[in-house]
């Protein structure tokens, strides 16, 4: 088949045109290659494997990136990516305008790795608006990313592994480069695995997955873990301290909405659910105490250096032990809380107006049901609070491993019930107290031998003591707060008078 003339040339233009595409792109893929070092290579080491254009279909594809910061006497940066992958809204746009648009950028495989400086870095400049161009990109994407963070010492501060990111609508400009986020976005997804984070001497954090998406985040197999054992973490602390091990196995967070970047950040969530916790507590008082003043729960909450509003928090399923080692005890006392549920409203140090409120329903030392109603005043200067509630009956016998190790005390006796109703301030606190008990005998303990009962001390005591308590006979309480202790603390001294002028 004879071709015609027309179509030859046409068939020629083309065949030209491709062909200056790709004498083009090869060209400018290798100017771009040595652009792109020679700018970063202000600041880093670089090293990059291959750079790929297509003037086609307006893509870009960089191979293999190392970048490794110069300068170690400041925060300094090691990044590892196996390819960046970009599709431009136009090449031309690129090339010639001062507003760059891009529709995505997908960055595979980065392993970043960020080392505080051996000095402090704090003192540099801050951005300044001299950034000309802006950045439109529309779609950033990263897959299985890790990141690690290390302090001065180089020792492992933060790590996180198979990340998985996706940011929309992200915008770099003269405008927001000054800003403590240099970027605006909208984060549509994020998802990690494997994190650890340092947070002190004594504890460490694990969380075994994190993910958020559409205003939600899930976090499982979170662990607050101790680093030493029971035995060893006293030689690493110089007050007394509560070692503790916390296992969560879930945690949701629905429709939350956080502003990290006000004057004072504000954070505001409808509702918190926590499946499975599993606290531990030990305190070993041979350790000096801290005098220091401890404010109370609403306090704290008032005194935040952020807003806050989270309207409820819903703990199922979870269980709480408490030991406390006394000075010269060889074995710790323990009171165990199963089957804890928790039910927390209105923690708002934003608004006035609604009370926090807390609901506790649990099994006291695996056998007596326990209820809490507990009431404090976020707004109130003087950290008004209510606490009233219930135990059902409950064998003594259980209360032996808390007081025979703390009090050197043995008690047999049941007690069946317990009603106690409190209010005060951060100042003190009044109230009521009843509680039944039957046949109820005090064994003092020998202090060289706890095992034997120190018959004389244990006769006095019992001559002392209400063998029955008739049902609900009210003792009124009034006590003064220990104020470098804790709410526990306080809380126990409104049940302890109540008891002395119960049973004594």
């Amino acid at each position: 088949m004879k071709l015609s003339k027309g179509f030859k040339v046409v068939a020629f233009i083309v065949l030209i045109t491709l062909l200056v595409g790709v004498v083009g792109a090869f060209f400018i893929a290798d100017i771009a290659k040595d652009k792109i070092e020679q700018e970063l290579s202000k600041n880093f080491k670089v090293n990059i494997a291959d750079v790929d254009i297509n003037l086609l279909n307006t893509t870009a594809f960089i191979d293999s990136i190392q970048l490794s910061s110069k300068n170690r006497d400041k925060d300094s940066i090691h990044v590892q990516l196996k390819s960046v992958n970009i599709n431009f809204s136009s090449l031309f746009n690129v090339l010639c305008s001062d507003d760059i648009k891009i529709s995505e950028i997908r960055l595979e495989h980065p392993s970043v790795e960020i080392y505080k400086a051996k000095v402090d870095s704090t003192t540099e400049k801050q951005p300044t608006s001299d950034f000309k161009k802006s950045f439109e990109i529309k779609n950033l994407t990263v897959k299985n990313g890790s990141i690690a963070m290390y302090n001065i010492a180089d020792s492992l501060d933060t790590t996180a592994k198979n990340i998985e990111v996706l940011l929309e609508d992200l915008l770099v400009s003269k405008e927001t480069i000054t800003k403590k986020i240099p970027f605006q976005y909208t984060l549509k997804s994020v998802r990690l695995s494997e994190i650890y984070k340092d947070i002190n001497d004594i504890q460490e954090l694990r969380v075994q997955s994190f993910h958020v998406e559409h205003s939600k985040i899930e976090v499982g197999g979170l662990a607050l873990e101790p680093k030493y054992s029971k035995k060893e973490y006293v030689n690493h602390i110089p007050y007394q301290t509560d070692w503790m091990d916390l296992q969560i196995q879930s945690v949701v967070v629905n429709d939350y909405s956080f502003d990290l970047l006000k004057e004072k950040p504000e954070v505001i969530i409808p509702e918190i659910n926590i499946d499975g916790a599993n606290f531990q507590l030990y305190r070993d008082k041979k350790v000096q105490r801290e005098f220091s003043f401890k404010p109370l729960y609403s306090k704290m909450l008032r005194d935040l250096n952020a807003d806050l509003k989270v309207d409820s928090i819903d703990i199922a399923n979870s269980t709480i032990v408490y030991e406390e080692k006394l000075p010269e005890r060889d074995e710790a006392g323990k009171l165990t809380f199963d089957d804890l549920h928790i039910a927390i409203a209105n923690i708002d140090n934003i608004n006035k107006g609604k009370k926090t409120r807390i609901n506790i329903d649990s099994k006291f030392l695996k056998e007596a049901p326990l209820h809490i109603d507990w009431m404090f005043d976020i707004h109130n200067e003087q950290d008004y609070f209510e606490i009233q509630g219930s135990l059902g009956t409950v064998s003594v016998k259980e209360l032996n491993n808390f007081l025979k190790p703390n009090m050197r005390i043995e008690l047999d006796g049941k007690v069946d019930d317990v009603l106690f109703n409190f209010y005060g301030t951060d100042s003190s606190a009044k109230g009521a107290f009843s509680i039944t008990y039957n046949n109820l005998e005090v064994a003092v303990l020998n202090k060289n031998n706890k095992r034997k009962k120190n018959k004389v001390l244990s006769a006095i005591a019992n001559i002392f003591v209400k063998k029955d308590k008739e049902k609900f006979k009210q003792q009124e309480i009034a006590v003064d707060r220990t104020k470098y202790k804790s709410f526990f603390n306080y809380f126990w001294l409104c049940i302890q008078d109540g008891l002395k002028k119960s049973v004594l």
